[in-house]
């Protein structure tokens, strides 16, 4: 009953890159990509650029947090706003 935290699975990591800021994207994905993540890029409406970094791990509070550290600070770093991660449960 309830997610197995320790379990790994795929996490979707997203962020937004607006105006100048869309020329670090390159950056960004290179950072990402030397980290271990999968990287997408995808324009988006209104002139917005979505990055989104995926990687599998499990969901414990300390992975979690070493993770969205490490992407909080590769995304803002360059001008970008780090918008959360996904992941699915596992029964």
């Amino acid at each position: 009953m309830g997610d197995k935290l320790a379990e790994p699975r795929e996490i979707l990591y997203f962020a937004y890159f607006k105006g100048a800021s869309k020329k670090s994207v390159p950056e960004v994905q290179a950072k990402l990509t030397n980290h271990g993540y999968r990287v997408s890029i995808e324009a988006k409406l209104l002139g917005a650029t979505k990055v989104t970094a995926s990687k599998e791990h499990s969901l414990t509070d300390e992975v979690v947090e070493a993770h969205v550290t490490e992407v909080v600070k590769i995304v803002e770093g360059a001008g970008g706003q780090y918008d959360g991660f996904v992941g699915e449960v596992v029964d």
